[in-house]
């Protein structure tokens, strides 16, 4: 399914294929880079590239049963921002695993080159009409509580701050605002 916005940059968003999986590569890896390079070692953000956006590690996303990774594309293809919503990882997540039917907004990356042109806000009330439409009634999320712009925007969205918990960047523990919304 594929769903044009009515917008100036005409974006389109769909659910991503294994052809996809080099774009959301690139991608993941130069946003991540960005948002935690200033505050995380390099061989740690090395590390945590080369595990979790090489090519093989999104491919095995784009693949899971429990994850449906959704994409923002411009009229020529290119991938400019993509998220992921997963299955069955709330029981692992002490804040949320009392809540029943709920989801993870996994990543909401946007392509820097596009940020504050309404690309994020699409891609995650994308992600939230297929959470609600598979029967979830929460999305939580964790978010670097160093990203002191992406909290904002979450909140803005309508999630709020349950809890903590720790993120591992390539053998360097990070601290982790965990965040739900009702849907």
């Amino acid at each position: 399914m594929v769903i044009s916005t009515e917008s100036p940059l005409s974006i389109s968003l769909r659910k991503a294929t294994p052809e996809d999986a080099e774009a959301v590569a690139k991608l993941g890896a130069a946003v991540f880079a960005t948002t935690y390079g200033h505050a995380v070692p390099p061989r740690h953000i090395q590390s945590y590239i080369e595990e979790t956006y090489s090519v093989r590690a999104v491919t095995k996303d784009i693949s899971n049963p429990q994850k449906d990774v959704f994409l923002a594309t411009l009229d020529n293809g290119a991938v400019v921002g993509f998220s992921v919503l997963t299955r069955g990882s709330s029981s692992l997540e002490p804040c949320v695993s009392h809540l029943p039917d709920t989801a993870e907004l996994q990543r909401l990356y946007i392509d820097t080159a596009f940020h504050r042109k309404g690309v994020g806000r699409r891609l995650a009330s994308w992600v939230e009409s297929e959470a609600r439409a598979q029967g979830f009634r929460h999305l939580w999320l964790s978010v670097w509580e160093g990203n002191t712009t992406a909290r904002k925007i979450y909140e803005r969205f309508g999630y709020r701050k349950v809890g903590y918990c720790g993120f591992d960047v390539g053998g360097g523990i990070q601290r982790d605002r965990v965040m739900l919304k009702e849907l």
